[in-house]
């Protein structure tokens, strides 16, 4: 039986490798117990080759394609309690880090201008036509 080559992880991963060691510290010193941070490990490990063979830029990661992910990429053989959240926790890391953009707030509907002006203060007057 022939051997297979081990594959570095940072030749698996490319970029992706410092941020996942990051991550990995970062669980770590929240205190995660080992079977958990080997879990989170294994799942970022997962998303990051994903994001990897898809040429996704560390900048352009948010929310939309953590949910694109969850939703296509992450099977059920896969899947345990707790993903979403780590995926997430991930997500904010690298925001903290100032690694990816802040989240953009969505533009609001007319209602939604009208509740936020008028708990402002803002008296709006609407004209009849």
């Amino acid at each position: 039986m022939e051997k297979q080559p081990v594959v570095s992880l940072s030749a698996q991963l490319g970029p992706w490798a410092g941020y996942l060691n990051a991550y990995t510290t970062l669980i770590k010193e929240r205190g995660y117990s080992p079977g958990s941070v080997q879990t989170q490990v294994q799942l970022i490990t997962r998303f990051s080759e994903w994001l990897r063979r898809g040429h996704t830029e560390v900048h352009a990661l948010d929310e939309i394609i953590v949910e694109r992910y969850l939703r296509r990429h992450h099977s059920a053989r896969f899947a345990r309690p707790g993903d979403a959240a780590g995926l997430y926790r991930f997500l904010h890391m690298l925001r903290e880090q100032g690694t990816t953009r802040r989240q953009k707030k969505p533009p609001l509907s007319s209602q939604q201008f009208i509740e936020d002006r008028t708990m402002q203060g803002v008296v709006i007057i609407s004209k009849a036509r």
